[in-house]
């Protein structure tokens, strides 16, 4: 990547109980990212927000799903 350049961005988030390293190094597609010239993004949810470890993506009768996109 030089200075400067521009590249798309994917943005993946793990399943329950996986953390963002295991699932960036499960899925390989960093491997993919540098092949076809792209970014990948792994946000990583916190215990607090989810003891799980879940993204709360279905929570949006509390607005929590809305609240945790607007963060990523």
């Amino acid at each position: 990547m030089k200075f400067g350049e521009r590249l798309p961005l994917m943005v993946m988030l793990h399943g329950c109980g996986q953390d963002a390293k295991n699932f960036a190094m499960s899925t390989r597609m960093n491997r993919i990212a540098a092949r076809e010239r792209f970014l990948v993004l792994y946000p990583e949810q916190d215990r607090l927000a989810n003891a799980q470890g879940c993204w709360n993506w279905f929570d949006t009768t509390s607005g929590r799903a809305y609240g945790e996109a607007a963060l990523i």
